[in-house]
């Protein structure tokens, strides 16, 4: 088995709340504005960002924050659902550079977080 054959189960991810297959949100020009400076293929990088795979320093919050700062809003929440952002958040929100996004992300989690406690 190759190091980034996803375990799944059921046809889920193994982090159920991420998108198991990539090819099925972006197209191949988004998937290549995600990791333009990279030689990483559609599998390895959904690897990465389901964090069943890492390398070098390419982990799961590297590939999330690429997806939020360089996906359209809807296609990022495709990809990373509002709840699996929620957990990853705190370590997440010093990797993201753009404040405009950083400062987005925050409202959209406070008005998430809202929205579920009621």
């Amino acid at each position: 088995m190759d190091p980034f054959t996803l375990k799944t189960s059921g046809g889920k991810s193994p982090i159920s709340n991420f998108c198991y297959n990539l090819s099925m949100i972006i197209s191949d020009s988004l998937y290549h504005q995600l990791v333009w400076d990279y030689q990483l293929s559609p599998h390895e990088f959904q690897a990465i960002l389901t964090g069943e795979f890492s390398q070098s320093g390419l982990d799961q919050h590297w590939a999330m924050a690429r997806v939020l700062e360089n996906a359209p809003y809807y296609q990022a929440l495709k990809l990373i659902p509002l709840d699996s952002l929620q957990q990853h958040w705190p370590a997440l929100r010093n990797k993201i550079h753009r404040q405009d996004i950083k400062k987005g992300y925050d409202f959209v989690l406070h008005q998430y977080a809202l929205s579920t406690s009621k």
